[in-house]
């Protein structure tokens, strides 16, 4: 017979918890307790929607400093793009927006053209040599920051990791003039070298999703931002583990090579305990400070 229920609960201010209830009583018992925010730190993003290019609608999130009611100054942003690509971004605890808001930067989290949550046309949107599509959507969020009256336009960051670190470099070096800044993590900077160098059981799914090594080198050549390191304008902070298996670091160790011989501005920190993404509480704090400052620096830099 069954006499308890396990069930994880998070929310938007929290993070994932799991309860054990007794069947027999109702009881709730919390067996573990994340880490969360305080109510005056957390913040509730809004709903909103942006046009793309082509007229495609692409939803996003907003997420916007309490203390931002009171005042009239303008705020440093940051666009966060989600890995994936398969992937949705949804109003539920995340450490490092909610990190960055408790900084005082708006965050706007979209769901561009590949997302997952919208229907099986969407998601396949940006499949192979539409890559560019997706690129253009995130240039479309800018736009679409141009209409909110608290954003600061001049002072503008992307942040994403994996895919999403991947996309933030496309926009820096096929876009270079819009951004005053670009935080990546374990991300692929060059889509031909990451095919050759993944996981083999991974390699024939990827190259659904972005071309393959036989057809497409040509594209692949041509849309990986390691072939366009020259044009990138804006200073970079790189995350990578030693030990992922996804993302080989060697993504990261080639663009960082590459960057400092054209005498371009980047920090790199290298974590010999990760793999994709970070595991180690101390990894995630020594990380989220570092982009604090980071960000600072360069986006209130005047």
């Amino acid at each position: 017979d069954c006499h308890a229920l396990a069930m994880s609960v998070n929310s938007v201010t929290r993070g994932l918890d799991v309860s054990i209830i007794e069947l027999n009583d109702l009881t709730d018992t919390l067996s573990s307790e994340s880490i969360r925010t305080s109510k005056p730190i957390s913040v509730v993003p809004t709903s909103v929607t942006y046009r793309s290019f082509d007229n495609l609608t692409i939803p996003a999130w907003l997420y916007t400093p309490a203390f931002q009611q009171e005042s009239s100054k303008k705020l440093p942003c940051v666009i966060h793009i989600h890995g994936g690509p398969a992937m949705q971004s949804r109003p539920t605890f995340q450490p490092l927006i909610q990190f960055l808001v408790a900084n005082g930067f708006c965050v706007l989290d979209p769901n561009i053209r590949g997302s997952t949550g919208y229907g099986k046309r969407y998601a396949h949107l940006d499949d192979g040599r539409a890559r560019f599509n997706a690129i253009k959507d995130i240039i479309a969020a800018r736009d679409f920051l141009k209409s909110v009256n608290y954003v600061d336009i001049n002072h503008l960051a992307l942040v994403g990791g994996s895919y999403g670190g991947f996309m933030a470099l496309c926009c820096l070096a096929h876009f270079p003039r819009l951004w005053a800044a670009g935080v990546i993590s374990s991300a692929m900077a060059d889509l031909e070298s990451f095919l050759e160098r993944t996981s083999i059981h991974r390699r024939d799914f990827r190259e659904r999703e972005y071309g393959s090594l036989n057809t497409d080198r040509e594209f692949l050549r041509a849309i990986s931002p390691i072939n366009h390191v020259q044009n990138i304008m804006a200073p970079l902070l790189i995350f990578h583990g030693i030990n992922d298996v996804r993302v080989p670091v060697y993504e990261s160790d080639r663009l960082v090579e590459r960057m400092h011989a054209l005498g371009k501005p980047v920090r790199y920190v290298r974590f010999k305990d990760e793999g994709h993404g970070l595991d180690s509480t101390e990894n995630k704090v020594k990380t989220y400070s570092e982009i604090a400052d980071f960000l600072n620096h360069y986006l209130r830099a005047d």
